[in-house]
């Protein structure tokens, strides 16, 4: 029995030395606590989520063009100018007449805009076919072929400004074209109406700044400026800068007086020409005196576009020229 007894212990000795020596070999420690046994597993246990990589950043280009739409934030190119010979225009009057022009455009963008509203009986065509491209100062009055009209030959002219650039737009009152008198109208207020149209549309075209809208009429077309303007006194889309009356006699039935006198108010100028012995033309000149109103008067009879006259005392181009560069560019 006490063999036995002995044996059994040898033999137990023996398995807890191999155990031991096991050990040893897997290098594994001798006691694992249950702590340590469960956050191994938690490091060795995959996460539910899989690890997802960042989504790349757009990179920004430091010598792109700033953005024009800063709405889409799209990198917008300039626009390219039109060229310089003049478009054919219609357009709608606000009371639906069908009316025509043509627009002389720029060499820039953003650039000032003289309207054009001429005298009956003539048309645009024939009153401002010299005048237009002069003032849009794009070198096309060199295929203007002389008239022995002193108003149609650009020869001698004074020459525009270097560097002044304008848009021009010159349009047709209603039932005007070919020519039209006193009784081509119903009302006056047709006219006045045709003129404020031709001022919106013109503060639409391309290239152009509603805010700088300057106006040169002659006899019924220097009221129809005045007139226009100052219905457009409350319209912020645009803004007349300037008028150019030749020869007013407050024809369309509104105080041409009463007209420039609103507009002087406002800080609008308006430069006057008559002829002395015109009618009651210079005395409609006389009528009014203000802080942004000037007027001229002239020897002879000439009227309206007459006035253009390399022999008057008065170099109307010139005053013309002097004005425009004056409101758009100076002040």
């Amino acid at each position: 029995m006490k063999k036995l007894l002995v044996l059994f212990l040898l033999v137990s000795l023996l398995f807890i030395a191999g155990c031991k020596e096991l050990q040893d070999e897997l290098g594994v420690s001798e006691v694992e606590t249950k702590e340590e046994a469960t956050t191994e597993d938690k490091e060795k246990e995959p996460t539910d989520v899989p690890t997802q990589e960042p989504e790349p950043t757009e990179e920004v280009d430091p010598t792109a063009v700033p953005v024009e739409d800063e709405e889409t934030s799209e990198v917008v190119a300039a626009p390219t100018p039109l060229p310089a010979f003049p478009l054919n225009i219609n357009f709608t009057a606000e009371d639906g007449t069908e009316l025509m022009g043509d627009f002389f455009p720029p060499a820039s963008q953003n650039a000032p805009v003289v309207v054009l509203m001429h005298q009956y009986p003539m048309d645009h065509n024939v009153e401002w076919i010299a005048i237009a491209p002069w003032i849009q100062n794009r070198g096309l009055t060199e295929a203007v072929r002389s008239s022995n009209e002193f108003w149609a030959d650009p020869r001698w002219f004074t020459p525009m400004i270097e560097g002044a650039d304008f848009g021009v737009f010159s349009f047709t009152f209603r039932n005007c074209i070919g020519g039209c008198n006193s009784d081509s109208v119903e009302s006056k207020e047709e006219w006045i109406i045709d003129a404020v149209s031709a001022i919106k549309a013109a503060a639409s075209f391309t290239s152009i700044d509603p805010q700088k809208i300057i106006v040169l009429g002659t006899s019924i077309g220097a009221d129809a400026g005045v007139n226009a303007c100052v219905r457009l006194l409350d319209d912020d889309s645009v803004s007349c800068i300037g008028v150019i009356s030749l020869s007013p006699g407050s024809y369309l039935d509104e105080d041409y007086g009463e007209g420039v006198a609103k507009l002087d108010e406002a800080g609008v100028p308006v430069r006057c020409v008559a002829a002395e012995n015109d009618g009651h033309c210079p005395d409609t000149c006389l009528a009014y005196e203000g802080e942004n109103y000037e007027s001229f008067i002239v020897s002879g009879g000439e009227h309206g576009i007459r006035l253009f006259d390399p022999e008057s005392e008065l170099d109307v181009p010139g005053l013309v020229a002097r004005s425009l560069v004056e409101w758009a560019y100076v002040k």
